[in-house]
């Protein structure tokens, strides 16, 4: 109640400003589909009946084009996304509403780290993005840096010391899904990539586990790229995205 009240606030010094929000959240679904190649006014058909049927009475929904296939007919690769439960932001969008400011866009953490990720000049053909959010830690998967799947896994409860084996055996269980979902073949290196965890956690990965593949970058490191203080970074991580 209190940081709703404090956003209303906050909303008050503003008039006619486009509002963008930011949602990390659980209900989220992503799921990739392959399309007959199209363009213009055909594309934006298919794709709104392919949604209604993926998503057929969810509100917040959205595609994001892949590529083409290099094979075949080279059809076009498209990944579908929604927000299955729009409860988590409803009070916001009313508060937003009730200052009669126009909402510009509703996206997912997990499409602008896609922006971050050009930030970071991070350029493999697959990168796993392993980061502690408020809501817990999350995985992102992006091939060539796109965008193509993410989840998230609660870490209440769990022991500092043994964070860094979770991050390692929850990397492990996001590698076999993707392989079972034939998102990539079993010859794929994924580079795990960490980033804005806490200096003490990058050093345990390093020095206890050698885990030659994985790559932490610290708090430290990530204000190189972003212009904000390692406390903020550490505090609310979810602000490098923002």
């Amino acid at each position: 109640a209190d940081g709703m009240g404090s956003f209303k606030s906050y909303l008050q010094k503003y008039f006619n400003t486009p509002v963008y929000l930011m949602v990390d959240a659980t209900e989220e679904d992503f799921r990739i589909e392959t399309m007959p190649h199209s363009i213009g006014t055909a594309r934006r058909q298919m794709l709104e009946r392919k949604l209604g049927q993926i998503y057929r009475n969810v509100k917040y929904r959205a595609t994001q084009f892949l590529g083409r296939e290099q094979a075949g007919r080279k059809d076009d690769r498209f990944l579908f996304m929604a927000l299955n439960n729009s409860d988590c932001i409803t009070p916001w969008l009313l508060s937003i509403e009730e200052q009669h400011l126009p909402v510009a866009g509703i996206y997912l953490l997990p499409v602008i780290s896609q922006l971050l990720l050009e930030k970071l000049k991070f350029k493999l053909p697959h990168l796993l993005l392993i980061t502690q959010q408020s809501i817990g830690m999350r995985q992102t998967y992006f091939q060539d840096g796109k965008l193509c799947f993410s989840r998230t896994t609660s870490i209440d409860g769990l022991e500092e010391s043994a964070l860094a084996n979770f991050i390692v055996g929850e990397a492990e269980k996001t590698r076999r899904y993707l392989l079972n979902q034939r998102l990539i073949g079993s010859d794929a290196r994924i580079k795990p990539v960490l980033i804005g965890l806490e200096e003490w956690l990058c050093r345990l990965l390093d020095s206890e586990l050698h885990e030659p593949e994985f790559v932490a970058l610290g708090g430290k490191e990530l204000t190189r790229y972003v212009d904000l203080d390692t406390v903020l970074l550490n505090r609310f991580p979810e602000l490098p995205y923002m």
